[in-house]
């Protein structure tokens, strides 16, 4: 019997311990990040990245890589009209809001997000 407890133990502690984190980005640099980019690198597959209200700007926040991770990045409270990346993008000054291009697949979740002034060579 104590072989058992041991063994039930020990094959559900992975998962106690691989729950997914939740991190939190500010546009003022405060949170648990001081941009997204950073988040992203430190995310792993099943977290979740949360922004808060307002608008981010700024390398870092902008022309976002999801390296190919299977995480979500989403408004805190759903609203994307208070939760905008301003890439600041010009035809001088190119730049988007996200570039999904390492294998990422329905498990990359971008949620409640306005992208807004991206601008990429021949859009």
């Amino acid at each position: 019997m104590r072989c058992f407890i041991l063994t039930a133990a020990l094959v559900l502690l992975p998962i106690v311990v691989a729950s997914a984190a939740t991190y939190v980005v500010s546009p003022d640099g405060s949170g648990d990040f001081p941009v997204i980019q950073v988040a992203i690198y430190i995310a792993v597959d099943g977290d979740s990245i949360e922004l808060t209200d307002g608008i981010f700007r700024g390398e870092m926040n902008r022309d976002l890589d999801f390296l190919g991770k299977s995480i979500t990045i989403l408004s805190q409270n759903g609203n994307p009209a208070a939760c905008i990346i301003d890439c600041q993008g010009s035809e001088t000054d190119l730049h988007r809001g996200f570039d999904f291009h390492s294998g990422e697949d329905a498990e990359s979740v971008l949620q409640g997000i306005t992208i807004m002034n991206g601008l990429m060579a021949g859009c």
